[in-house]
């Protein structure tokens, strides 16, 4: 019970806040989810239709979510998983909308007109715009009317789920007996029998090693392998291929001047005299300006303050042979007194950044604009790598177009884009090197459509500046390897499974007499191996495994002072024994938080229950080869 509560806390609850959150996207581009027909229809639930536009809005949407989450899209993200979870969010969502009108919810019109008031497209200076709403949809060529329509069934469902959510109700004392729970601490001890500690005892025959090979040739054999050839579209490639000369970079230059500006720097010299817990205000302004004073006539150099500054009261550095700073480095007072001062200038002491400042000003270059002749070079780069974008763009869907017109050849996906067909070595689904070590790549190269039947994969973005389309070039099907090469693997797997098998029976022997004496005893010497710990919590402990842990709570509690034993097999192959010892259940008292926690749980339980109801009743329909075709 702990763990669903758990794993279902950011359920259905989460989900509806996110549609209603979602709702001004639905401004920028995102289509109606109901309508088409024909081949446009993926699911129909209920007689109610869900197009594959639909479908592929919800994906873009959910794609957004996980860049925002990730910062950007996981390596060897599965599309097609993306597909079938955005059209369950959808059937899920459309059932939830017809029970809604079934039960008599509809939001109001007032209801709709005040979410579209507060929708901040469609404001200005703060308030509702009715000219700008109307400017904004039929930028998006869509109408007011079918606009408040989604907007109604998206209110109409909050209704509904809100109230599922407000009647959701959990006695006080069961959670305070959960809270109990999932704060309780138990104390353990543990025995642990290594796998390691028999293997060496076992012998294995050749006999036995012949009847494994051929009782199960399945786990001796060469893995699958397949080449394939592939058409690559990357933006080095392109990059190479514009064409440049100086009139177009000119033009370029004058288009994007802004970009080519220099930002006023400056070089000094410094002393800064703080103010510490040592040094008051005061002091050290008096001392600043006698430092001033002695700087302005001579009577001492910048050179000869650094030499005894003490780095506390007193710190000077030198930027005679320092680099250039660019302007916004020191604070505003300072900057402003060193862009109106002359180059050579010591200026007066100025109190910034927790001391006074002094300033000599060694060389200083104002803002202006770089010369075309000095900028060439950036203007090339930045030239190249706004074409080589745009060109990307272009022919990424070029590529993607012409592969799946032509699915039966690469050529044409090649001469579409000018590359040449390439082909990558064998690999298998677990080994693979170069492109072939791309999970992207393996997974395409080993789709069933791919493999049997012989078709071009779907484009495969590998960056956001390479992308692939393959085909199968050569396929070579498992093999049973030779015994002799697999001997040795043979004896390993049987040694493996003839010492779990010994330690489950040393173990189940040990329970037996551990459970019917109550104690170590009959472990003799081997009891000084046994490892205690205190208070763990179904958290876990770093120095406690997790398999432990979990068993540990999975014991009944102990009675009469007599501990609880129960075994637990590592997926290492060692087996423990755990004896539960105390257990100290936790605190009950609740504060609101935790109540809202707990209520809020149980309101998406039953949201949960509400939707597998409806989904067991539903007569849902999913045409699967129109949803992979996308």
């Amino acid at each position: 019970m702990l763990q669903s509560i758990h794993d279902n806390a950011k359920g259905w609850i989460a989900y509806f806040i996110v549609i209603l959150i979602s709702v001004p996207f639905a401004l920028w581009g995102i289509q109606q989810y109901l309508g088409g027909g024909g081949d446009n229809i993926v699911a129909v639930v209920n007689g109610e239709d869900i197009s594959l536009q639909a479908v592929q809005n919800e994906v873009s949407q959910q794609r957004q979510r996980i860049a925002s989450m990730f910062g950007k899209i996981p390596p060897g993200f599965n599309e097609k998983a993306l597909r079938k979870s955005a059209l369950e969010s959808l059937i899920s969502r459309t059932l939830l909308e017809q029970h809604a009108r079934e039960q008599g919810y509809r939001a109001s019109s007032q209801e709709v007109l005040n979410l579209i008031k507060s929708i901040p497209q469609f404001q200005k200076d703060g308030k509702f715009d009715a000219d700008l709403y109307k400017q904004v949809l039929k930028a998006q060529g869509r109408s007011p009317a079918s606009l408040e329509q989604q907007l109604r069934e998206s209110l109409t469902l909050d209704q509904f789920t809100d109230a599922i959510t407000a009647t959701a109700f959990l006695p006080k004392s069961e959670m305070q007996h959960y809270q109990s729970l999932a704060q309780q601490k138990r104390d353990i001890e543990v025995y642990t029998l290594k796998l390691a500690d028999v293997l060496d005892d076992i012998k294995i025959s050749n006999e036995m090693i012949n009847a494994e090979y051929k009782a199960h040739p399945e786990l001796y054999q060469t893995d699958e392998q397949v080449k394939v050839a592939y058409v690559e579209l990357n933006e080095t490639d392109i990059s190479k291929r514009i064409e440049v000369n100086d009139e177009l970079l000119q033009a370029y230059y004058d288009e994007n001047s802004d970009l080519y500006f220099s930002k006023a720097k400056f070089k000094m010299s410094h002393i800064k005299v703080s103010i510490t817990d040592k040094q008051t205000a005061e002091q050290a302004q008096q001392k600043a300006d006698a430092l001033y004073k002695e700087l302005s006539s001579g009577a001492k150099t910048f050179k000869d303050i650094a030499a005894s500054a003490d780095g506390e009261q007193i710190f000077a550095e030198l930027g005679d042979t320092g680099d250039f700073l660019p302007k916004g480095t020191m604070d505003a007072v300072v900057e402003d007194a060193i862009f109106s001062a002359s180059v050579g200038d010591i200026i007066k002491p100025i109190k910034a950044g927790g001391g006074y400042e002094i300033i000599k000003l060694i060389d200083r270059v104002d803002a202006h604009q770089i010369p075309f002749t000095e900028a060439k070079a950036d203007v090339e780069k930045d030239y190249r790598r706004k074409k080589t974008a745009e060109q990307y763009e272009d022919m990424l869907e070029e590529l993607r177009t012409t592969a799946f017109e032509n699915d039966g050849s690469l050529q044409p996906a090649a001469d579409a884009i000018g590359a040449e067909i390439k082909t990558t070595d064998f690999f298998s689904r677990k080994s693979g090197t170069g492109l072939a070590a791309n999970p992207k790549v393996v997974s395409a190269a080993f789709n069933p459509e791919v493999l049997t039947q012989g078709v071009n994969s779907p484009l495969i973005e590998l960056s956001d500046s390479q992308a692939i389309v393959l085909r199968l070039d050569a396929h070579k099907s498992p093999e049973l390897k030779p015994l002799s090469d697999v001997r040795e693997t043979i004896v390993n797997n049987l040694k493996q499974q003839q010492g779990r098998k010994l330690l489950k029976e040393k173990v189940d022997t040990l329970l037996a007499e551990l459970r019917k004496t109550g104690n170590w005893d009959s472990l003799g010497e081997a009891a000084s191996q046994i490892e205690k710990y205190q208070g763990i919590t179904r958290e876990g402990d770093s120095k406690v495994p997790p398999y432990i842990v979990q068993n540990a709570f999975k014991l009944a509690l102990p009675a009469d002072g007599k501990a609880v034993y129960g075994g637990v097999q590592s997926p290492q192959g060692d087996y423990s024994i755990i004896a539960l010892t105390a257990v100290k259940d936790g605190d009950t008292k609740l504060d609101e938080q935790m109540i809202s926690q707990y209520s809020s749980y149980i309101g998406n339980r039953e949201q949960m229950a509400t939707l597998k109801a409806l989904r067991e009743q539903a007569d849902v329909e999913i045409y699967q080869q129109r949803l992979d075709s996308q």
